[in-house]
């Protein structure tokens, strides 16, 4: 098999599953699912969802073709009706059931956001100055620490957990849309923003576990050298499956009592 190929095992029901060969991998998710309803003669809507090898074959919704291992077993989902249920202890979470306080998937473009208005300002004129002499912009550490601090949010209103990949995607859409702050040196230009923008998230996390949000307060263990008896960081860790929009959200207290008082 070329390292193109794919070979996959196509669960379109409960009691039918067929074979698959492609000789070439599909460009995207959807040509993949134009060509599983051409094969199998397919006239509904549906998601996709895969097995992952590398977490003991669990399902993922597959949004990125890349994603797709070289021979994977591959779901077929309808949204709307019973065959959404599958063999699994976990509830699965199609990419279309959005939640009250994280609505939006992962963009292909990422948007970089307004910073502060000093920030917004010294920026513009710094891109003006770039044009012109091609000189980086040098901030302030409060300045730098606006910009981190608002990409983490707008990242957080993606992702709590954003990958590698994903991070690698906001810096350099930041230095693309503000050139001024490319680094001087850097084969990419903005591999500095990147590990910036990793340790940021980490604190990001952090203090919205303090405060006592559920999604990431769920991953941070409390031992310490002076209470070393109390749960180790990340013991039993969780992690939002891919498209799994809201990891356990905090729901308002007021739906809460109702619930159980009902």
């Amino acid at each position: 098999m070329s390292a193109q190929a794919l070979l996959l095992h196509v669960h379109v029901s409960k009691e039918i599953v067929r074979k698959l060969t492609l000789f070439s991998r599909p460009e995207s998710v959807d040509q993949l699912k134009d060509i599983i309803k051409e094969k199998f003669k397919l006239d509904y809507d549906f998601s996709l969802l895969y097995e992952d090898p590398d977490f003991d074959r669990q399902l993922y919704s597959l949004l990125d073709i890349e994603e797709l291992p070289q021979k994977a077993v591959v779901k077929v989902v309808r949204p709307e009706s019973d065959d959404s249920s599958v063999a699994s202890d976990d509830t699965i979470i199609l990419p279309h059931a959005m939640t009250p306080d994280r609505v939006e998937r992962w963009p292909q473009d990422f948007p970089i956001p307004t910073f502060s208005y000093e920030v917004e300002l010294i920026l513009g004129e710094g891109d003006v100055a770039y044009e012109r002499t091609g000189k980086a912009l040098k901030l302030s550490r409060g300045q730098k620490h606006d910009i981190l601090e608002t990409l983490a949010a707008k990242m957080h209103s993606f992702k709590a957990y954003p990958s590698d990949r994903d991070i690698s995607v906001v810096a350099e859409a930041l230095v693309t849309k503000h050139p001024c702050l490319k680094e001087p040196g850097s084969q990419t230009g903005w591999y500095g923003w990147k590990n910036s923008l990793k340790f940021k998230m980490g604190n990001y996390r952090a203090k919205l576990s303090r405060a006592g949000f559920q999604e990431v307060a769920v991953n941070s263990g409390r031992r310490s050298r002076n209470d070393p008896d109390k749960q180790s960081p990340h013991t039993d860790i969780k992690r939002p499956k891919k498209a799994e929009v809201n990891f356990l959200p905090n729901f308002p207290r007021v739906k809460m009592l109702l619930a159980l008082s009902s």
